[in-house]
């Protein structure tokens, strides 16, 4: 009996002093890490946002203090364990100053992710960023010809919007289309993709497997494919195939349809706080050769932030889209033009907003009651927009332009 207690306190005595061993050991790991990273400061003395080494005397990831994937100055791109670098974190579309741009021909200048999707970047008389776009896919005639006709009798005004896109029907963007993720999950295996999609259909996710596995050999087809990465270099390339064919490619005006053979190259290249998304897009039954989208650009939002809540899809808009008015314009001695005309009711003030294009570039103007005024955007530097004002009666309309020298235009509308 005694050797059996005897047992027990020296059993007990082991685990008391294996249990206050262990933090020490950990704390003694952490101070190791710490002294082999010098200029990286503990996290109980860092700055919000800063980078640090967590060595126990902090609590565990304090919120807004130790930041997931932060550059500690922007510049510098932060690494993970494996030496990668780290794409932790939530990355945001990149707005507004100190951010990559890219100088036009015509001298503008605009971010290349969300310039494309925002028309107020484009600066008065001038283009909208969407219809900038020229880096059209390499579609085979018969499939361009489809995709130009979709777009140019059903989208409102210069737009894209359109109740034949997929996202329409609360369809997921698919890839390319989805773009770089708005948040990223990493670790050495795989990476987790988090899409917010505008945040209008709701969060999609990909799974990037990173530990060498092939694709399944016998895939059936989803919105967002099955995706294998590697690393080459710095740069996280992603393969995807295993795509369906309801989503758009989207990007440039007339990037639409693909087929079920759609396979997709992702680049993803971080630098400081920065990350560029490059894609080339290969098609073989709709497509010519292999479509290099243009670079997309998101910015590491820091800490703080965080992805939107479960949201749900009603397509309550769809039944809303106004169908656009084809009319056939004549201009005083001059010869048949195409104008194409939707109209946004502002309650408030009594006027409808007027959006379309004017064989083929981007009018904009204001309808009220019987009268109707709208201008030429695209129009050479340094020069007014061509702006058009008259009446509509019926079917018809007629006025006068204040071009170089006033002129009259008569308008009758045209069979879609």
């Amino acid at each position: 009996m005694r050797l059996r207690i005897l047992g027990y306190v020296l059993g007990v005595t082991a685990l008391m002093t294996l249990w206050f061993l262990l933090p020490l050991n950990h704390s003694v790991a952490a101070q190791k890490a710490a002294s082999a990273n010098p200029n990286v400061p503990d996290c109980a003395d860092a700055a919000p946002n800063e980078t640090c080494v967590y060595t126990g005397k902090a609590p565990v990831f304090p919120y807004g203090n130790l930041c997931i994937g932060c550059s500690k100055d922007g510049k510098t791109t932060p690494r993970a364990p494996d030496g990668h670098p780290d794409l932790n974190g939530y990355w945001a579309n990149t707005e507004g100053e100190g951010t990559t741009v890219i100088k036009r021909a015509d001298g503008t200048i605009g971010d290349t992710f969300g310039d494309i999707r925002n028309p107020s970047y484009a600066r008065p008389g001038q283009a909208r960023q969407y219809d900038r776009e020229t880096n059209e896919p390499p579609y085979k005639p018969e499939y361009f010809a489809k995709a130009k006709a979709m777009i140019d009798q059903t989208a409102i005004g210069g737009q894209k919007t359109t109740p034949l896109d997929p996202v329409m029907a609360c369809k997921p963007e698919g890839i390319p289309r989805s773009g770089p993720p708005s948040d990223i999950t990493q670790t050495p295996s795989k990476l987790v993709f988090l899409y917010e999609n505008g945040g209008a259909i709701g969060v999609s996710f990909s799974i990037i497997y990173t530990d060498g596995r092939p694709h399944p050999k016998d895939i059936d087809s989803s919105y967002m494919g099955d995706s294998v990465g590697h690393w080459e270099g710095d740069a996280l390339v992603v393969d995807v195939i295993g795509l369906n064919d309801e989503t758009w490619l989207g990007g440039a005006r007339y990037a639409l349809m693909h087929s079920e053979q759609e396979h997709v190259i992702e680049r993803y290249t971080r630098n400081g706080d920065m990350l560029t998304y490059e894609a080339t897009v290969e098609d073989p039954v709709v497509f010519t050769k292999p479509w290099v989208t243009t670079p997309r650009h998101v910015k590491h939002a820091g800490a703080g932030f965080r992805l939107l809540g479960e949201s749900y899809c009603d397509n309550q808009d769809l039944n809303h889209l106004i169908k656009p008015v084809k009319w056939e314009l004549r201009l005083q001695g001059g010869g048949s033009h195409t104008l194409i005309l939707s109209e946004d009711a502002e309650l408030d003030t009594g006027e409808n907003t007027i959006e379309g294009t004017l064989d083929g570039k981007d009018v904009e103007g204001v309808r009220k009651g019987d009268k109707i005024s709208f201008s030429i955007l695209q129009t050479p530097a340094g020069s007014a927009p061509q702006k058009f004002e008259g009446t509509i009666t019926g079917n018809s309309m007629k006025g006068t332009t204040n071009g170089q020298s006033q002129q009259g235009w008569t308008a009758k509308k045209s069979n879609q």
